[in-house]
């Protein structure tokens, strides 16, 4: 005999967890769901607009969520960095540097800076720190700003990611309204 378990598609996951989960939580969820064959992006945003969690926790999940993500880290930083006030920056946005096509976990394009989450693989074999030198020296030729994040800085010290992250800006000629709206969901620990 077969048990037939009761499923929830996923996109219906995300709307059961939206009023249980942080918000945090429930965009890197979303973001994952989003990525997933064929889901389709818009029609997804509209139903977890029109859930039950409340208009403004509908509305924040709407305005964060990012199919781009690639990596439940990734998505903790970029959510960190827009509920400081910073722009939205791009994710997984391309560039040719030095010859060689690059994906960047996260930029702004337009003033050449590129935000990169280091996982623990990037500094397992030294292969992968070599490749990771080479590629952050390909940018910088190219006239990027390469700020590295590991999880210390979304775990232990989100305010000194944010302040990097505003201090590129900045330099690169963007002016910066940092907003303390990070504080409730990422507890600083440094």
């Amino acid at each position: 005999m077969r048990l037939r378990l009761p499923t929830t598609a996923p996109v219906d996951l995300v709307r059961e967890c939206l009023p249980r989960l942080s918000l945090v939580d429930v965009v890197v969820l979303a973001d994952a769901v989003l990525r997933l064959p064929g889901v389709e992006p818009e029609s997804a945003r509209a139903s977890w607009s029109s859930s039950g969690a409340g208009p403004g926790r509908a509305r924040d999940l709407v305005r964060l969520v990012d199919a781009g993500a690639e990596s439940a880290m990734e998505s903790r930083l970029r959510v960190l960095l827009v509920l400081a006030g910073l722009p939205q920056p791009v994710a997984q946005f391309e560039v040719v540097a030095c010859g060689h096509r690059r994906r960047l976990d996260l930029a702004y394009p337009d003033l050449k800076i590129a935000i990169e989450y280091d996982g623990d693989h990037h500094y397992v074999t030294e292969a992968q720190k070599h490749a990771d030198i080479e590629r952050e020296m390909s940018l910088r030729t190219e006239g990027w700003e390469v700020i590295r994040v590991v999880s210390h800085g979304i775990y232990r010290d989100p305010a000194g990611t944010v302040k990097a992250v505003a201090a590129a800006l900045e330099r690169r000629g963007r002016s910066v309204r940092l907003s303390d709206g990070w504080r409730p969901h990422f507890r600083q620990l440094a």
